[in-house]
């Protein structure tokens, strides 16, 4: 499924041996920008690496916030195997569910607001897409044609690894310019349904926690001492 999801004779291209050689000749089925937008995704280093499930299983794992400022990340904690959220410097725990099930209540309600995702839905700029897959497309280029300079003895350890650092420097800030402006993609298709609600709740954890983010801050703050009920003042959700 890769090597067709990463053809780009689907995007109007001509390759030969292995190498773009110009726009084709047939139609194309997607826009380069379309398919930028698959690389990109592709590339995101968050997906599966060596057949293993890199992705986050637990909601606001690297998406809410804690007082401090600092995302905050699941924790087991004491080996009951239970989910808590606490950020890299432990300021305070807070238990995973009610908070989980809090935050999905209020982006429902949110969601099931007349008009209000139209005003959300933002277009992807696929004309700058377009550009930074050509962009990436030429530093993979140069990051090959290095490579085989280095193979055929042109170039020393030292001026090989000078600038592979630099290509990769590249692909890295082309790879973030792409994930922001690719930031509404996943959510685009949870607001701009016909019942953005359902796809919220049909969509995957990586698309819901997205969403989220698109429009909302979350805040942890410390649970009253000595209440075994969830307070909701203390998980705070500031609109963007």
């Amino acid at each position: 499924m890769s090597t067709i999801l990463k053809n780009a004779r689907y995007a109007g291209r001509s390759i030969y041996k292995g190498q773009d050689v110009g726009e084709a000749t047939w139609e194309p089925i997607i826009s380069e920008a379309q398919f930028a937008a698959v690389q990109a995704r592709l590339d995101d280093p968050r997906r599966k690496t060596r057949g293993e499930d890199t992705a986050r299983k637990h909601l606001g794992s690297g998406l809410y916030f804690c007082t401090c400022g600092l995302r905050v990340r699941s924790s087991s904690g004491m080996g009951n195997g239970l989910n808590r959220y606490t950020c890299r410097s432990t300021c305070h725990y807070r238990s995973g569910a009610p908070i989980n099930d809090y935050v999905r209540a209020i982006v429902r309600g949110l969601l099931a607001m007349p008009d209000l995702r139209e005003l959300l839905v933002k277009p992807i700029d696929e004309s700058r897409m377009a550009e930074l897959g050509a962009q990436r497309k030429e530093a993979r280029h140069r990051l090959a044609a290095t490579q085989a300079d280095y193979d055929n003895d042109l170039i020393d350890g030292l001026r090989y690894k000078a600038k592979v650092g630099k290509i990769e420097a590249r692909l890295a800030e082309i790879r973030v310019e792409e994930t922001k402006l690719l930031a509404q993609f996943g959510p685009g298709s949870v607001l701009a349904a016909e019942d953005p609600v359902a796809a919220f709740d049909a969509a995957d954890l990586a698309i819901q926690q997205r969403v989220i983010d698109s429009l909302a801050v979350v805040t942890l703050r410390p649970a009253p001492r000595g209440s075994r009920t969830f307070d909701p003042d203390s998980a705070t959700v500031d609109w963007r």
